[in-house]
């Protein structure tokens, strides 16, 4: 490991390893449950961002004829992945404290009637267009 005090090693050197990341123990609060919400979290970011992509993409007259089907399959993944994620928020919105004091039924419904909700439902759309 580098150490930041020794000048010998030039500053790209030392600024390369400034921005290395440190191994970091998690917090004693962190559950499995935890690490696996932040690796859904991360997932869902990385399939919007992807699916932007795809969608950037597909809007060159080139690739289309060429790479139409691959685009199709990946929008189409990604599209389901994001209904999957909306049907899972959807089947547990009762179990935070917002929704708690509703009946189940009641609690989906007035989730689903979020902006926030909408929107999630929205970017759907591909795989919920029969």
């Amino acid at each position: 490991l580098l150490s930041f005090a020794e000048p010998q090693h030039g500053p790209i050197v030392v600024a390369f390893a400034w921005c290395l990341p440190r191994p970091v123990a998690p917090p004693p609060s962190w559950s499995r449950a935890t690490g696996l919400a932040i690796a859904w979290s991360w997932s869902l970011a990385f399939c919007c961002v992807l699916s932007i992509g795809v969608h950037a993409i597909s809007t060159v007259p080139g690739a289309t004829a060429s790479r139409g089907e691959l685009l199709s399959a990946v929008e189409g993944a990604s599209s389901a992945f994001l209904a999957l994620d909306y049907a899972f928020r959807l089947w547990t919105c009762r179990e935070g404290r917002r929704f708690a004091h509703l009946r189940p039924v009641e609690a989906r419904m007035a989730w689903a009637a979020e902006p926030s909700s909408v929107l999630a439902l929205i970017a759907c759309y591909p795989v919920l267009d029969f």
